[in-house]
């Protein structure tokens, strides 16, 4: 500490700087017209920590510093200043003067002013209104600072929708003040957090308006009464744009409990405060479903709260949050079946909490007014960032919009094309309706909700299977095409055979032992009818010419769970067994393939062959849809909603059975496929063409193809929601398929799902070019305020600081002219 306070005949004060504390002589002005000493301070670039006799000044870049480094760093004012004092003499920081208390005022001040400098408020005679010192999102539609003058003769008034997400943070709490009336406030309501008075006679009106809890128990629901006693606030709520995350101005609010209708409505009534004409708005909180039952009576008895005439409301739950709810609230709530939400998950106000949250421990203790003013800053800052990077994030959305599109239409025109004409407008046309009548009552969604018809047990679909496998046909009777059609089944039963040997092992039972044998026999029997039979087409020179050939390539050993292009595994028929007739080949045109029947005149039988084919790979892809939904229906009617272990384990064996019934089909499907493909003659253009559009048409299945659809088990699970059906789910449904009930509701949910994710990357695609025009109109009104005050009869450095500010929005504009063209160039939505 210095032994004097003079030195010469100046005085020594106290100077905070970047570069450390120091101690300097000062020489004041002591004239009879000379300024007050803390203003000539302030002239010098100093800040003075008091009035009247200044002892402490802070430089105003270690001020600038201290801001960075809280907003970045979280960096506390007692970190900062410790850090200060241990550049300033690392031996003895604890000997450097402590002006800790003084930073803490001193930020304070700056930070309120330079909130005010960078709204215009240094330019301008104007009172500070409510939330007149926040960052604005340049993307949302706000009149009179990014629409054009006619927006409201816009044939698309649906671009003009305001989407907001509410959440609660119950991080940034704040513990009870001892000395409550010795708080100062620099900016009440001037920002973010809402004013105190207005805010506080609201609270002392009391009014909850219960209802019953129709969906799960919440835990903003449950946490409601909840009490904290040593906290005056519990946590805050806040809302953000939904599509860009920028904090909303000026609805921000303290929790004195937990999160209460109270406290949500009065961020709601700020936010239909700064719609300024807009019509509409979509509200996105995770409870949604229970919030919205009383808004409009609690809005309407309430002197408090207002709301706009005519606006239309949207509630919506955030794709995160909505898996939580019980099933009815997802066609209801989830963004994906909302008109004009445009593509959003409604979850970026989590992201946004990061911010506050790093600064929630210096707030715990701070006066209620400095609390606030810090928040308000983190939550500007914030805004601030997404500011300087919208250009890159909307040009990131057109690049998706571009990518996502094509796939969406091409989807929907797949399945559009395999539905009934009338059936599909049908859909559509419920659709349409139930999207218009949303405002009136949520439950006009219910159309998406999947509500199957009971579903057959597992006893049913096994003595189904079992009688298909034991039937006998006459292979004898008819011509060419009942032979091959024999054929064919006869086929079907040895994949059959073959699965029920590769089950049948060492620890078997004799009775299935004994069932297996006698399977074997009776196809034995039929295999050599069969070939009895062919004579008749065939002549005995090519059965002669069948001897010789190794066994069949379909094989049902170990492979049987592989799915797709199986690799082929040469056997030798010194390997086989003679009491193994599954693993026989048969007499069929595919087997000698295209080339030998072409020789032998015998393309007759090829071009029967190939026909029945197609039908066996559509009966195929038939049961393989229906083998699906029958196992998405289990999982989400039994084993998801199963109460124990036991019945859990009881709904598993239904999957299993119908994992094994879409195995043996897929199967089937796959040899039906590879004999199709050698009924062609190789070398033959036409031939070849013609193979390659059969290929191309009934493609090869993969596993992934065979999983359980998202559309009835979980549709609103993050990530899978763009996520299209397996290509086979666009071919037409046979006979068998159409008469299932509840797979015609299965196919319903599959269409409007494959509409929703089109309309909704169709109506993307128009916001993201409407949200690029609407930050380059809002970067030239910015540009065109600041020139406006640089015009006012004020100081040169008014002026040189109004033109510095009018620059920078300037260059912003043309930052996002020059981006937006630039992508709009290159990538297309067509």
């Amino acid at each position: 500490q210095p032994t004097s306070q003079a030195y010469g005949n100046d005085r020594l004060l106290v100077v905070v700087d970047t570069s450390g504390i120091h101690e300097l002589p000062f020489t004041f002005c002591l004239c009879g017209d000379a300024p007050k000493q803390d203003i000539q301070l302030l002239q010098l670039g100093y800040y003075p920590a008091s009035q009247k006799r200044p002892s402490t000044v802070f430089t105003m870049r270690v001020l600038d510093a201290f801001l960075v480094s809280n907003r970045e760093c979280n960096a506390s004012a007692r970190s900062f200043y410790n850090m200060l004092r241990r550049t300033t003499n690392a031996a003895f920081p604890h000997m450097v003067p402590d002006r800790y208390r003084e930073l803490l005022r001193v930020s304070r001040q700056w930070r309120n002013m330079k909130a005010r400098l960078f709204a215009g408020f240094g330019h301008r005679q104007d009172s500070v209104k409510p939330g007149d010192l926040a960052v604005r999102c340049p993307a949302c539609p706000q009149p009179e600072l990014n629409l054009p003058d006619n927006w409201k003769e816009d044939r698309e008034r649906w671009k003009y929708t305001r989407a907001v997400v509410m959440d609660g943070n119950f991080t940034a709490q704040h513990r009870h003040m001892k000395n409550p009336a010795d708080d100062v406030r620099l900016a009440d309501g001037h920002t973010f957090v809402v004013g105190e008075e207005r805010y506080k006679e609201h609270l002392k009106l009391k009014q909850e308006w219960p209802t019953e809890n129709t969906c799960h128990d919440h835990r903003a629901v449950l946490n409601t009464a909840v009490s904290r006693g040593k906290y005056e606030a519990t946590g805050i709520g806040a809302a953000a744009c939904s599509r860009h995350g920028f904090f909303q101005p000026h609805s921000t609010v303290d929790f004195q409990l937990g999160e209460r209708q109270i406290n949500m409505d009065y961020i709601i009534h700020w936010i239909f405060a700064f719609l300024s004409g807009l019509t509409q708005v979509l509200l996105i909180y995770d409870i949604m479903c229970q919030y919205i039952k009383r808004l409009q009576e609690r809005f309407e008895k309430s002197q408090y709260l207002s709301m706009p005439a005519g606006l239309n409301i949207l509630g919506g739950i955030g794709q995160f949050h909505v898996h939580g709810h019980i099933p009815r609230c997802f066609p209801r709530f989830s963004l994906n079946f909302i008109r004009y939400a445009g593509i959003q998950d409604g979850e970026i106000i989590e992201t946004l909490w990061n911010k506050i949250n790093g600064i929630a421990g210096s707030t715990r203790g701070m006066s209620s007014a400095h609390r606030h003013e810090l928040i308000d800053d983190r939550m500007n800052d914030s805004n601030w960032m997404k500011l300087t990077h919208i250009v890159p994030t909307l040009v990131r959305k057109w690049r998706r919009v571009c990518k996502e599109l094509p796939p969406a239409d091409q989807k929907f025109a797949e399945l559009e094309a395999k539905t009934d004409a009338a059936q599909g407008a049908a859909w559509l046309a419920a659709a349409a309706a139930a999207a218009a009548g949303r405002h009136a009552g949520v439950e006009a969604l219910d159309m998406y909700a999947v509500q199957p018809s009971p579903l057959p047990t597992k006893k049913e679909i096994q003595a189904k299977l079992m009688e298909e496998e034991l039937q006998v046909d006459d292979i004898n009777a008819g011509g060419e095409t009942s032979w091959v059609a024999a054929g064919l089944r006869l086929e079907e039963r040895k994949l059959s055979v073959a699965y029920t040997a590769r089950c049948v092992g060492m620890q078997s039972t004799d009775a299935e032992r004994i069932g297996l044998a006698d399977q074997r026999q009776k196809l034995a029997r039929a295999i050599a009818t069969f070939h009895k039979a062919a004579e008749r087409h065939f002549g005995t020179q090519p059965l002669r010419h069948l001897r010789s050939l190794p066994a069949d390539q379909t094989r049902l050993g170990s492979e049987w769970d592989l799915v797709g292009d199986v690799p082929q595994i040469p056997v030798h028929r010194e390997d086989i067994h003679h009491l193994q007739p599954e693993t026989l080949a048969l007499a069929l045109p595919s087997t000698f393939g295209a080339e030998y029947l072409t020789r032998h005149g015998l393309t007759g039988l090829s071009d029967k062959e190939l026909q029945l084919r197609k039908g066996q790979m559509n009966d195929c892809l038939q049961a393989i849809r229906i083998g699906i939904g029958h196992k998405s229906m289990v999982f989400r009617k039994k084993v998801r909603q199963a109460t124990s272990t036991q019945a859990r384990l009881r709904s598993f064996d239904e999957v299993h059975v119908a994992d094994d019934a879409l195995k043996k089909n897929v199967r089937i499907y796959m040899q039906a496929r590879k004999a199709a493909a050698r009924l062609f003659l190789p070398g033959d253009r036409a031939a070849e063409m013609a193979k390659a559009s059969l290929l191309a048409r009934y493609r090869t299945i993969v596993g992934d193809d065979l999983k359980a659809s998202t559309t009835v088990l979980e549709p609103f699970t993050p990530g899978l929601r763009h996520k299209h059906e397996a290509w086979f789910w666009s071919m037409e449904d046979t006979e068998e398929g159409r008469g299932v009930g509840w797979m015609e509701d299965f196919n319903r949910m599959i269409f409007l799902r494959a509409h929703a994710r089109r309309e909704r990357w169709r109506e993307e695609q128009i916001l993201v070019r409407f949200e690029m025009e609407c930050t380059v109109r809002y970067f030239e009104h910015m540009a065109a305020d600041w020139m406006r005050w640089a015009q006012a009869p004020l100081t040169a450095g008014h002026r040189a600081f109004a033109e510095r500010q009018a620059a920078m929005w300037r260059s912003l504009r043309d930052h996002a002219v020059n981006g937006f063209a630039e992508v709009l160039a290159v990538h297309q939505a067509e």
